[in-house]
Order: structure tokens, then C-alpha cells, then sequence
């Protein structure tokens, strides 16, 4: 009976917290992201140019522009949050590690993503590949990044079905 009251918890905890987190706009991950992803954008621009950052706006190379919400993507990283928490029969060690290992990525990738843009500002291509590299590639790299996970960690669970399976089996036994 006490497995069934710790797996029940964890369930319940695990969901809780996609909840908790999901609540207020994405406030957390905006709060750790943007200014992580400015700083960091930022001593890039230094390596290539004279660049000031003041009251949010990057000056560099004859140019300005804001790191937004959309370019922190606060988003993608609740997904992959999301799919974390929701997949059952994990261990919270490998859990974590696992969230670690997303966020690190995805973190570097989305840095990489915005400093290929910034040099590409002057091309007449800048909209058409700002476009496919926002709608386009960075679903692809989300789902992208938990394939990888789910095949490094080797996760057996499917995100909530094993949950819900788990639960289904409960109400049958009583």
C-alpha cells in the first residue's frame, strides 16, 4: 500500500508543478532565461564589435534591437519542462539531470540561434530565415531535444499515457 501512496504522490507533485510553473505567464522561466540569455549574447557581441546594452537595447554594428520574451523563448523551455514532469516511472535524480540537460541545450542552441540572426540583420534573407528559424526550427528543436533525452536516458515512459495507465490500473483494482 505504501507504493501506491509514493507513486500517487509523485504523480500529483509532478503535475503540481507543471501547473505551478505554467501560472503567471511563464514568469519563472522568463525570470532565469532573459537575463542568462542577454548577458550571454552579449559578451558574444563584445568578441565581434563595439556592443552596449542600455535600458534592454543592444547597439551593435550600426544597429539595435530587444531581446523579447519570444526570443528567450520561455515557451520552449515549459515544454520541455512539461514533458519531463509528465513522464512517468522516472526516477527524480535522472529527472532532474534530465531537465538539466534540456534546458543546458536548448539554452545554447536558442544563444546560438540569435547570434546567427544579429549577423544576418543586414541580409535581405534576415525575415524569411528569422521567420523559419522561429515558427519552424525551434519546434523542431524542442522535439528535437526530448527525442535526444528520451534516447541518452533511456526512458521507457510515454509523457502522461503511463500516468494514466498507472491510475486506470488503480480504479480497476478497488
Amino acid at each position: 500500500m505504501k507504493k501506491i501512496s509514493n507513486v500517487l504522490s509523485d504523480i500529483f507533485i509532478r503535475y503540481f508543478l507543471v501547473f505551478l510553473l505554467g501560472f503567471g505567464n511563464l514568469y519563472v522561466f522568463y525570470i532565469i532565461f532573459t537575463p542568462l540569455t542577454s548577458q550571454v549574447i552579449y559578451f558574444l557581441l563584445t568578441l565581434f564589435g563595439e556592443t552596449i546594452i542600455k535600458d534592454g537595447i543592444f547597439y551593435f554594428n550600426n544597429f539595435d534591437f530587444k531581446i523579447i520574451g519570444a526570443c528567450v523563448a520561455g515557451a520552449a523551455y515549459y515544454l520541455l519542462f512539461v514533458l519531463v514532469m509528465i513522464s512517468g516511472a522516472i526516477k527524480w535524480k535522472k529527472r532532474i539531470m534530465m531537465l538539466l540537460f534540456g534546458f543546458i541545450s536548448l539554452f545554447l542552441l536558442n544563444v546560438l540561434r540569435i547570434f546567427v540572426l544579429v549577423h544576418l540583420y543586414w541580409s535581405v534573407y534576415f525575415s524569411f530565415i528569422h521567420w523559419w528559424l522561429w515558427h519552424v526550427f525551434s519546434i523542431l528543436l524542442v522535439v528535437g531535444i526530448w527525442f535526444l533525452m528520451v534516447k541518452i536516458f533511456k526512458i521507457k515512459s510515454v509523457p502522461f499515457v503511463t500516468d494514466f495507465k498507472y491510475i486506470l490500473k488503480l480504479s480497476k483494482k478497488s
